[in-house]
C-alpha cells in the first residue's frame, strides 16, 4: 500500500517534471530566437519595440514555469538550492536585459539574454537528470513489486513504461538540440 502511494506520488512528480522540462526547452528556444533576432535589428527599426515586448513575454512565461518549479523543488529537496539559484539568475538577467534593451544598450542586453538562456538550459539539464533518476527508481520499484501484481496490473504498468520511454526519447532529442545550440553559441 505504501509502495503504491509512493509510486503515485513519483508518477505525479514525473509528469510535472516532464511538463516543466517541455516548457523550459520551449523557453530556451524562444530566447535563442529572440537573441538572434535582436542581434540583427537596428534601434530605429519598429521591430525593435516588438523584440522588447517579446523579451517581456518570455520573462512572464518563465514566471509561470518558475512557480511550478518551486512547488516541485519543495517535494524534491535535492534540487531545491540549485533551482533557486538558477531561477534567481534567470530573473535577474531578464530584468537587466529588458532594461538594457529599453536603454538601447545592445551589448549588455545580449549578454544578459545569453546568461538567462544558459541558466534555463542548466535547469533543463538538471531536471532531465532528475527525471531519468526518478524514472529508474520507478522501474526498480515496479520490478520489485511486479512479482506480487496480477497479470492485468503488469500490462498497465508495461503500457505506462512504454509511454514514459517515448517521452524520455522526446526529451532526449530536445535536450540534444539544446546542447548543439549551446555549443554553437559558445
Amino acid at each position: 500500500m505504501m509502495d503504491n502511494m509512493m509510486m503515485d506520488q513519483m508518477g505525479e512528480d514525473l509528469d510535472a517534471l516532464r511538463q516543466i522540462l517541455d516548457n523550459l526547452i520551449t523557453l530556451s528556444f524562444d530566447q535563442e530566437d529572440l537573441l538572434l533576432s535582436y542581434s540583427n535589428v537596428n534601434f530605429n527599426d519598429p521591430k525593435y519595440i516588438e523584440l522588447i515586448k517579446d523579451q517581456f513575454d518570455i520573462k512572464e512565461n518563465m514566471i509561470m514555469v518558475a512557480d511550478s518549479l518551486k512547488a516541485l523543488s519543495k517535494r524534491q529537496m535535492a534540487i531545491q538550492s540549485f533551482v533557486t539559484k538558477e531561477l534567481n539568475a534567470i530573473d535577474r538577467n531578464f530584468e537587466h536585459s529588458i532594461q538594457s534593451m529599453n536603454d538601447r544598450q545592445s551589448r549588455s542586453a545580449q549578454e544578459n539574454q545569453q546568461l538567462a538562456m544558459t541558466s534555463i538550459n542548466n535547469l533543463a539539464l538538471l531536471l532531465f537528470e532528475a527525471f531519468e533518476q526518478m524514472q529508474q527508481q520507478m522501474m526498480s520499484m515496479q520490478s520489485s513489486s511486479s512479482s506480487t501484481c496480477s497479470s492485468s496490473g503488469k500490462q498497465g504498468g508495461s503500457q505506462q513504461m512504454k509511454s514514459m520511454q517515448q517521452l524520455q526519447q522526446q526529451l532526449n532529442e530536445q535536450l540534444q538540440q539544446l546542447r548543439e545550440g549551446q555549443s554553437l553559441g559558445s
